[in-house]
């Protein structure tokens, strides 16, 4: 989700962010919809604990780590 932006900086700072009409629908589903953001939240931490972790790693001990 929102891999594909473009940035307009104004006075060399970023300003404004353009992306895709497609994926602001999605956002604003996912925003407007309170057990499906926790449900992508909760993908999204474990998949940055799967990237940190070089062995495996139970759903238990990632329920732990919340």
């Amino acid at each position: 989700m929102l891999d594909n932006y473009q940035i307009i900086s104004e006075d060399g700072q970023p300003r404004f962010a353009v992306i895709d009409y497609s994926e602001l629908m999605d956002v604003r589903l996912l925003l407007d919809d309170p057990e499906k953001l926790e449900d992508y939240l909760d993908f999204m931490l474990i998949q940055r604990i799967k990237s940190e972790c070089n062995e495996y790693v139970s759903i238990e001990e990632i329920e732990k780590l919340v």
